[in-house]
């Protein structure tokens, strides 16, 4: 360091008498605050006070002591900081402690006692101390940056991003402002309206922001380079260990219950699926049991039934197992964010964005009965949706950057795949197709060329089912589901069906009946002739339709949605300074199903909100600077897809599980830009080209690409996954009329006279007061319940399992059958398990 002078050393005595006055004034301030704290008769030692007290006093006594001393040596003390802050390890030492300081500073302080349990009195009595410690370690640190003069100008980070900034800030803030007074978007307002999205709580996301820390302080200071061969290890590496840990933390978190799940009961433990789930499920087993997807039925949802027909392949009528299968799936939805990161901006954004996800979908599984929403842990299409969303933002964004003739033939396949699981994906399209225009608007030639890849790669997959998904009269199920929707939804009436009324359809003899826990679905539910999914009809009965006539009453519903869709996306980011943990988040009255919540916010919730719109402004900005369109290609994916809600007047809840990891994106985005602000401010100066791992690659329209006829060999081979489970399957499965045969040849003398019905049980489920098993029974392609009195077992050691073939023999009593009893078969033997007793 050059000699200062003497006004320099005067002004530094001064500031140092400034930190040691400061200090001994907040010890002062932090000894009245445990004098304060109410004593305990019963373990006073002495004045009255406990043991642990006075050893806190005499600590802080101690301290004030020493800075005291200190005081009367000024020109000692400055002269020896002046020699030490000549070396480099020195300010290392004092800026992590700095930082450290800061960080246990703010969760001292909002941390709430609670959470200590039984020794809450001990923290109450150490935090005025760990207040006092942690100031004084945060006051050193700006008192050495002030001595060495080395805080950084900020501005120059603002400038390249400050017009992208300004833009994202305006219609975040304006969008929010609207919500906020008017509260469409924010207040239950109109049918299918649903609870925000799974939240992460406060200390989780403080984990994340310290992990940012870590990394960037510790790894993106160095100036040593990775070895290639290094990079590619890691490459390897990292996505394996997020996948492991992903199947891992979503399998081992225990899920009480859900409405889409029962709780598992002795003695087979298992967590049947009910309601929709039950639906799809059945779905599944029709197509291992030769009957086609769906029962060669109503459905909208013919690839998910596929899905989960293969994970029966792996996993047999084990549910649990079932689960886990879907999790491994699942699991690589936080790989591909991770990828989607490291292209997009670093190793450290992928990682951050893997940890959100797998912490978001665990509290999703803790919280399944408390907030209403899927987890991986569910047989429902929002999650696997979900992960086809995230491939379709990786593709968009691939193809912006590159514009390959490969990516765009590969993303119309994906599009055309998600919208067989549900039809919402169908408004990317036009999505897509307005980027491409945009984007090859100046070269026709190329631009018709992709357009018709794009459309070719969705054709290919999703036409075969307009053509093999048909009703007996040859209309299209997809056609129909559109007609349902139109329907459903856009005929305006008062709906006041509650949970214990009964849906019914208009178009079909199908009546549903839903009683919570698993009571029973009574009447049957005929596949053939369905026309209306159980997901619509589940849906209706928490709705409440506006009643009105007229385009403008239609519209204001799907602006209603659309806005809330954003709304209940943003709810889930943190906003709240005290660390509270995710059960405290959702006892908020906007969680509870049914709330009468009027839209208002307490005052330092709605300034974290606009905080969180602030980064999410940021990240956008950021995204724009370095990608332009491709920057945008997860806002473009969220508001096509929000926007198929908006039409098809869904919003919260489940709905948005596909889409709001992408508002996360964008906030952890931000959240990493303002880090290595502050670190640059503090000067602790980041290697660029390490915490900028995405390298931005040139653009070559005119690059010679790889032959796309074996792209073409695999997206016909994909595509005919549909035909085959629907067409080919049955022919190789011996039919259920031949199947039914099979009863035809089960002697059973006793029940002369008696109708015999052969088929499946399905769900035996033993409800935990002991005295009944609910079950559906699948016969001829129909499902009927029944509940079963446990007295009537012949045999109180059989434990019934999911797809055990039976025989119920029905009496027929003035023209109404009743169940008289229960045969299991095996090799054409009855065993009766189960007798009414007269």
């Amino acid at each position: 360091m050059s000699e200062l002078s003497g006004a320099d050393t005067k002004m530094e005595s001064v500031w140092l008498l400034c930190f040691m006055a400061i200090s001994i004034l907040e010890g002062l301030a932090s000894i009245y605050a445990i004098l304060s704290i109410p004593g305990d008769p019963k373990n006073a030692f002495l004045l009255g006070f406990s043991l642990s007290r006075l050893a806190i006093l005499f600590v802080l006594l101690l301290i004030l002591g020493i800075l005291s001393y200190l005081s009367f040596r000024l020109t000692k003390v400055h002269s020896t900081v002046t020699n030490l802050i000549k070396s480099d390890v020195f300010l290392s030492v004092v800026t992590a402690i700095g930082i450290i300081a800061a960080i246990l500073l703010w969760i001292t302080i909002w941390l709430p006692s609670k959470h200590f349990g039984d020794n809450e009195d001990i923290y109450l009595r150490l935090k005025p101390l760990l207040i006092y410690f942690e100031l004084i370690g945060v006051q050193f640190f700006i008192f050495i940056k002030i001595l060495t003069n080395s805080f950084s100008i900020v501005s120059t980070h603002f400038r390249p991003v400050f017009k992208a900034l300004v833009i994202s800030c305006l219609v975040l803030l304006g969008t929010w402002v609207f919500i906020s007074i008017s509260r469409i978007g924010l207040v239950m307002d109109t049918a299918y309206w649903n609870v925000p999205g799974i939240p992460l709580a406060t200390f989780q996301y403080l984990g994340v922001t310290l992990a940012i820390i870590v990394v960037m302080f510790f790894f993106y200071r160095s100036k040593r380079s990775i070895s290639r061969p290094a990079q590619m290890l890691l490459g390897i590496i990292i996505p394996l260990a997020i996948f492991l840990v992903t199947v891992q933390v979503w399998g081992s978190t225990p899920m009480l219950k859900h409405y889409f799940s029962l709780e598992p009961t002795p003695p087979n433990f298992q967590p049947y699926p009910y309601s929709d789930a039950r639906v799809h499920d059945l779905g599944a087993i029709s197509i291992l049991k030769g009957d086609g997807i769906y029962f060669h039925g109503y459905t909208d949802k013919p690839l998910y039934a596929v899905f989960l027909a293969v994970l029966h392949l792996f996993s047999g009528n084990n549910y649990a197992t079932l689960a886990w299968a879907q999790i491994i799936v699942l699991a690589l939805i936080p790989v591909l964010l991770y990828l989607l990161g490291k292209r997009f901006h670093s190793q450290l954004f992928g990682l951050v964005l893997a940890a959100l996800m797998i912490l978001q979908q665990r509290n999703a599984i803790i919280l399944s009965y408390k907030i209403a929403s899927v987890n991986p842990k569910l047989l429902v299409t929002e999650e696997i949706m979900l992960l086809g969303i995230v491939l379709v933002v990786v593709l968009l964004f691939q193809w912006i950057r590159k514009r390959d003739q490969k990516i765009i033939l590969i993303l119309g396949a994906v599009i055309g795949a998600l919208s067989l699981i549900r039809i919402n994906p169908i408004f990317i399209l036009p999505a897509v197709l307005l980027i491409v225009l945009l984007q090859l608007r100046k070269t026709p030639r190329i631009l018709i060329k992709q357009i018709v890849l794009l459309m070719m790669g969705f054709l290919i997959v999703f036409s075969p089912w307009l053509i093999t998904g048909v009703n007996p009269e040859g209309q299209s199920w997809f056609f129909l589901k559109i007609m349902d929707v139109i329907n459903v939804r856009y005929t305006p009436q008062i709906e006041t069906t509650s949970m214990n009324e009964l849906p019914v359809t208009t178009n079909s003899n199908i009546t549903y009946i839903s009683q919570p826990g698993g009571a029973a679905l009574a009447a049957p539910r005929n596949f053939a002739n369905e026309n209306l999914t159980l997901d619509e009809a589940m849906t209706s009965e928490n709705s409440k339709s506006s009643a009105g006539n007229g385009v403008s009453q239609l519209a204001f519903i799907m602006v209603n949605h659309f806005l809330h869709n954003f709304s209940t996306s943003l709810l889930a980011l943190p906003d709240n300074v005290y660390i509270d943990t995710t059960a405290d988040l959702s006892t908020r009255e906007y969680w509870q199903d049914g709330n009468h919540w009027n839209g208002s916010f307490p005052p330092v919730q709605y300034a974290l909100i606009i905080g969180n719109l602030l980064l999410i402004a940021v990240g956008l900005g950021e995204s724009w600077r370095r990608f332009r369109w491709a920057g945008l290609a997860p806002l473009i994916v969220f508001l096509a897809y929000d926007l198929s809600l908006g039409f098809a007047m869904n919003s919260g809840s489940r709905y948005i599980v596909p889409i709001n990891w992408m508002v996360f994106f964008y906030y952890a985005l931000g959240l990493i830009f303002i880090i290595r602000v502050i670190l640059n401010f503090l000067n602790i100066r980041l290697t660029s080209k390490r915490i900028e791992f995405a390298e931005i690659e040139e653009l070559d329209e005119f690059k010679p690409t790889r032959p796309l006829w074996p792209t073409f060999i695999v997206i016909a081979l994909f595509a005919a996954i549909i035909p085959i489970a629907n067409l080919v399957v049955p022919l190789l499965i011996k039919p259920a009329q031949e199947r039914n045969i099979a009863a035809e040849n089960i002697s059973i003398p006793e029940q002369t006279g008696n109708q015999l019905v052969y088929g499946q049980i399905l769900y035996p489920y033993y409800e935990y007061d002991g005295t009944a098993i609910t079950f559906d029974f699948l016969s001829n392609k129909e499902v009927k319940t029944y509940i079963l009195n446990r007295i009537y077992l012949t045999d109180k050691k059989v434990v019934l399992e999911s797809d055990i073939s039976a025989v119920l023999s029905f009496s027929t009593i003035q023209d109404k059958q009743e169940l008289e009893s229960i045969y299991l078969v095996e090799d054409n033997r009855p065993d009766l398990i189960w007798q009414k007793i007269r």
